[in-house]
């Protein structure tokens, strides 16, 4: 299945979760870049995106409008093979809303996703060594009426 079928499929899921569908999870507290490394664990670091904030994987995350409403962040684990996608709310920080983190694994047929009603961010792990990976993160408005979307679609991060 070709990428952009997934983030058509992950389109469909999020409209699926604002028809009300997604189930609550409890709201865990990160409040900026710096706790990011807390949320993963331990041997995180934010990786290299060309395309990014600064040159990391840091992407904004905004509105059809162009508000931004958070970042979602890339994350690698060289100990463990492991990345990590977080999306970071700043925009409803605090307020339970749908928020998700997604993170495609070349070679998988569905990407990993965690998605609920979160305060302040969504996260997803998996193993992605010697694989190219691609992420995204969404942040609904506390009454669903408007989504938020930010990521990179194309493969990187390579290896």
């Amino acid at each position: 299945m070709k990428l952009s079928a997934r983030l058509s499929s992950l389109a469909a899921a999020t409209a699926m979760a604002t028809a009300g569908l997604a189930i609550a999870a409890p709201s865990a507290s990160a409040h900026s870049e710096s706790d990011l490394s807390g949320i993963c664990g331990g041997g995180y670091s934010i990786v290299s995106d060309a395309g990014g904030i600064d040159g990391k994987a840091k992407r904004p995350v905004r509105t059809p409008a162009g508000t931004r409403w958070g970042y979602v962040y890339l994350l690698y684990n060289s100990g463990n093979g492991n990345n990590c996608v977080v999306t970071l709310k700043t925009t409803f920080h605090g307020t339970p809303s749908l928020t998700n983190a997604v993170l495609w694994v070349q070679g998988r047929d569905n990407p990993y996703v965690d998605q609920g009603d979160y305060s302040h961010y969504a996260d997803v792990q998996a193993k992605g060594d010697n694989k190219c990976v691609a992420y995204s993160g969404a942040i609904a408005n506390p009454n669903n009426s408007t989504v938020a979307t930010g990521g990179r679609p194309e493969w990187g991060n390579c290896g």
